[in-house]
């Protein structure tokens, strides 16, 4: 089952999330002046280089050049797709997405279906 979304969705699941919070839950954040940093879990890491900024909701860890945002972070840390993210997210915000059955199926009449397999038939003549 697939989930379609308008385009504001992501932005307002990502202005319902928390940045730190979702990081926080998976690193132990320490403030650093109007950030917080942590120890990457990327590379061996014995000084904190992964950064999360909370006035933008970003993050970045520099030497393995790494960051994005909440989604980027789930996808990273949980190996999970866009649309995974989304959801998660979404859940976790309590905002629900519009869920479609995957392939829409739609009937196409019997003349729709009868002039396709017709401009079926003359291109396979013609590239035959």
């Amino acid at each position: 089952m697939s989930f379609s979304f308008d385009p504001d969705t992501k932005e307002r699941v990502r202005a319902a999330t928390d940045i730190a919070e979702v990081i926080g839950s998976r690193l132990e954040l320490r403030r650093q002046g109007r950030n917080y940093v942590a120890l990457c879990p990327w590379h061996p890491d014995t000084r904190p280089s992964l950064q999360v900024n909370t006035e933008r909701q970003i993050w970045k860890c520099w030497p393995c050049g790494i960051g994005g945002d909440v989604f980027n972070f789930l996808m990273q840390d949980e190996g999970l797709t866009f649309p995974e993210a989304l959801k998660k997210l979404a859940d976790r915000a309590g905002i629900s997405l519009a869920q479609s059955g995957g392939h829409s199926k739609q009937r196409l009449s019997p003349d729709v279906k009868a002039e396709i397999y017709r401009a079926l038939d003359w291109a396979q003549q013609l590239y035959q």
